[in-house]
């Protein structure tokens, strides 16, 4: 397997998430879906860590608790993500993958190799309605 570019993944393309779903007794097990949204955000996620991944590939495929960590490849076997998380009511196949965009995963793995730790930058910015006292101070 080769490393793709998450960035020129295609909404509508056909996946391929590998993992061991439901344990040791289903290793390499292999599901097919589509790419269905780009830049997902988890609210869970974000409810629980403030500066979470806010750039998940999200498909719609069968994915299973243990497929996380396993590749999502495109049709030529390229990894484009890291399966990570599902979202469903039962807890199993029905429902949403979401995968870590690979570029996003190499810059990471970059900078740990470099430095050993990740460095983002965040902006602490908030947008909310102009209150009167606001247009007080630009006048």
């Amino acid at each position: 397997m080769s490393f793709g570019n998450s960035d020129s993944t295609r909404i509508g393309e056909w996946v391929l998430a590998i993992g061991n779903p439901l344990g040791e007794d289903f290793t390499f097990t292999v599901t097919a879906g589509i790419v269905s949204a780009k830049g997902r955000l988890l609210p869970e996620l974000a409810q629980v860590q403030r500066y979470s991944i806010q750039d998940f590939i999200q498909t719609g495929r069968g994915h299973q608790p243990g497929n996380s960590g396993g590749p999502l490849v495109d049709v030529r076997g390229s990894v484009i993500g890291i399966n990570s998380a599902i979202a469903s009511e039962t807890g199993y196949n029905a429902g949403y993958g979401f995968a870590v965009p690979i570029n996003l995963a190499r810059t990471v793995m970059d900078q740990l190799i470099r430095t050993g730790r990740v460095q983002r930058a965040v902006m602490g910015v908030a947008i909310r309605d102009a209150a009167p006292e606001d247009a007080e101070a630009m006048a």
